[in-house]
């Protein structure tokens, strides 16, 4: 509520009394709010994290640098933003690196797992980095994500035996419609399973061949690795029968090819 006005103010229309601005709500995470921490971290949708700055210091030379520079009391570090620096992705890498369990991998929170790897990539956060191969390994082994999906994270955080194991797991994995139109005509049904008449993905093709990929499913695998997959399945692909293709053998030529490229590092 606004102060009422004094009896002895003056009523006039002139006469206006200033009002103190209300003190902004701070919304600590109910995980990092320990008082000794000296350092608060802010993610961009405005949840602040306090943390001890040694984490930040061993985890990342950039949050270090930053430290450094600062006057060391009480440090605020704003992350801005919005694709990658929210509440959640922030929270998972504090988690990670840690050594504290994080949601399991799934198709479902496969974005989660994009987010940490940028997260990790733009502060230098190698630690982090491997625990993300290591988890999507996992999840891939047990099934409980696609080889595309985990082939996404693998390009992504620029893992090639990441990318080859999802690419020797592939089996008869194929794109199918998510939502089959009952009034679809089998014109149309045979459309979407001819590249030459779909812009989508081909139905019934493998996920992980590029020829049957759609546009912008195939400009999301960066370079080298789009080429070196391109390369890999040239001519190895049995599409009437995707079980029984030789995937250990496409995951070895991938492996080679990507050895190739000038933009290969070790």
């Amino acid at each position: 509520m606004p102060p009422k006005r004094s009896a002895a103010a003056p009523k006039n229309a002139n006469c206006t009394s200033k009002k103190s601005k209300p003190t902004p709500t701070v919304e600590y995470h109910e995980d990092y709010q320990d008082p000794k921490a000296d350092v608060v971290l802010v993610s961009s949708d405005e949840v602040y994290f306090k943390v001890h700055s040694y984490i930040l210091k061993t985890a990342s030379v950039v949050f270090e640098d930053m430290l450094v520079i600062g006057d060391g009391n009480n440090e605020e570090i704003a992350l801005t933003d919005p694709d990658f620096e929210d509440s959640q992705t922030v929270h998972s890498f504090l988690l990670v690196f840690q050594g504290k369990a994080i949601p399991e991998l799934t198709k479902a929170n496969d974005n989660l797992y994009l987010n940490l790897i940028h997260f990790a990539t733009k502060y230098r956060i190698v630690s982090v980095m491997r625990q993300i191969v290591a988890l999507t390994l996992k999840a891939l082994m047990d099934g409980t994500v696609s080889p595309f999906t985990a082939s996404r994270l693998a390009f992504t955080v620029g893992s090639p035996q990441l990318a080859a194991a999802a690419i020797a797991n592939c089996g008869a994995w194929h794109h199918s419609l998510l939502q089959p139109k009952a009034d679809q005509s089998d014109e149309d049904r045979a459309k979407e399973r001819d590249r030459c008449f779909t812009a989508g993905n081909v139905i019934g093709s493998s996920c992980l061949d590029p020829n049957s990929m759609s546009e912008n499913k195939l400009n999301s695998i960066p370079e080298p690795y789009r080429w070196a997959l391109m390369r890999a399945t040239y001519g190895q692909i049995q599409e009437l029968h995707l079980a029984s293709t030789n995937w250990g053998q496409i995951s070895r030529n991938f492996l080679q090819v990507i050895k190739l490229s000038q933009s290969y590092k070790e």
